[in-house]
């Protein structure tokens, strides 16, 4: 395997790993939102 399949490998997983993170964190926000709502009950 060449030096820029395997960089392109790496970008790609790393990709994946920003979407993770921007699903968890968008989680996080949601739940916070959740958590104030049932606080003003």
């Amino acid at each position: 395997m060449s030096i820029e399949q395997t960089l392109q490998k790496e970008v790609e997983k790393s990709k994946i790993w920003v979407e993770i993170e921007n699903e968890y964190t968008t989680y996080k926000r949601d739940l916070a939102k959740i958590i104030e709502l049932i606080n003003l009950l």
